[in-house]
């Protein structure tokens, strides 16, 4: 009945023989897990370009594991100390059974929570500062309408922020390429051409833009993934411009494998 009690409630068989602290640990690492999972693979975009379908499915993977092993790790523990347990009466030990009954509903419950959050995924909350545009925009508007949309020029007037753009297509610069900057609303920035490092700088009128992605001619079914080089950036795209001169400056890397 014991091993049952602990295998079913996950982290409820600690109460059974009176040790509540042991319990509430690996509950508390039950609760922490989501965010111990996505430690990892947050590690990892430091160094590598990942899409955002693979870093979920790597913090899904590294989360359903720390979950196996923290049930696992309890289980057993729990198993060795219950032939250690104090005598009690009868009142205890059925106080300590709603304790791990208790205990167990708690576990299922935060870890039904996790799983939630590993289905819908963590985007919606959290705006990374690198992603993934599939195509241009302007394709994307193409397939949805199935015609073309007309954008609206950006205003004329200069504002406070400079974006300083770079383009890559499998680790090398895209020199000579025709692109222009697509923005929220239904704006359009001119054409730039990039230069021999496939770079170009567009300056932003003033007002608040949000970023849609960069519309490329010659690649527009093509994924197309952005990376903010500003640490103070963040991920958010939005940008808030001031009438006068230039006094911020936005690195983005767009690329193409």
């Amino acid at each position: 009945m014991n091993k049952i009690v602990a295998i079913l409630t996950i982290v409820g068989g600690h109460f059974v023989p009176g040790r509540r602290l042991l319990g509430l640990g690996f509950l508390l690492l039950l609760v922490i897990a989501p965010l111990l999972a996505a430690l990892f693979p947050a590690a990892l975009l430091s160094f590598l370009t990942l899409s955002p379908n693979a870093l979920e499915m790597i913090v899904s993977a590294v989360y359903l594991l720390s979950i196996g092993l923290i049930w696992m790790c309890s289980a057993s523990v729990a198993i060795r100390f219950f032939g250690r347990a104090t005598s009690s009466n009868d009142k205890q030990v059925g106080t300590r059974l709603l304790e791990a009954i208790g205990a167990g509903v708690l576990a299922w419950i935060t870890i039904g929570v996790g799983v939630i959050v590993m289905i819908v995924g963590a985007s919606p909350f959290a705006d990374r500062g690198r992603g993934t545009l599939t195509g241009s925009p302007e394709q994307a508007r193409w397939q949805k309408t199935g015609k073309e949309i007309r954008y609206r020029e950006l205003p004329a007037a200069n504002g406070s922020i400079m974006l300083l753009c770079s383009l890559e297509l499998r680790g090398k610069p895209l020199r000579g390429e025709s692109v222009r900057m697509i923005f929220a609303d239904g704006y359009a920035s001119k054409y730039f051409t990039t230069d021999d490092h496939g770079r170009f700088t567009m300056r932003l009128p003033p007002g608040e833009w949000r970023l849609v992605g960069p519309d490329l001619p010659s690649h527009k079914t093509k994924e197309v993934r952005y990376e903010f080089l500003d640490a103070s950036q963040g991920g958010n795209r939005t940008f808030s411009a001031s009438p006068g001169p230039p006094s911020t400056s936005i690195h983005i890397r767009f690329w193409i494998e």
